[in-house]
């Protein structure tokens, strides 16, 4: 579901969000399709992702972050691997 990102990917996410934070935005559907919609409700009741509304009226889109999310899933991965490591250690 979730390819591999390099340094370069969330550099260049990060240089997007900057200079176009609109073209930084996913809708909730998207985000659901991509990333599933259980990771992404784990991780906004977690603090760990934020939603933003689009406008100020209560039914404007509900609009998430792409850099946040590359950079929580590269977050994630390197735990991941960093506790498989450890344990491997362990083990032998």
């Amino acid at each position: 579901m979730h390819e591999m990102l390099s340094a370069s990917d969330i550099l260049a996410s990060a240089i997007v969000a900057k200079i176009s934070p609109t073209d930084d935005e996913i809708t909730t559907r998207q985000a659901y399709a991509l990333y599933g919609k259980g990771w992404i409700e784990r991780n906004v009741e977690a603090g760990l992702l934020h939603r933003r509304r689009k406008g100020s009226a209560p039914n404007s889109p509900a609009m998430y972050s792409k850099h946040e999310i590359l950079t929580l899933l590269q977050a994630e991965r390197h735990v991941a691997e960093e506790a498989k490591r450890l344990i491997g250690n362990k083990v032998e």
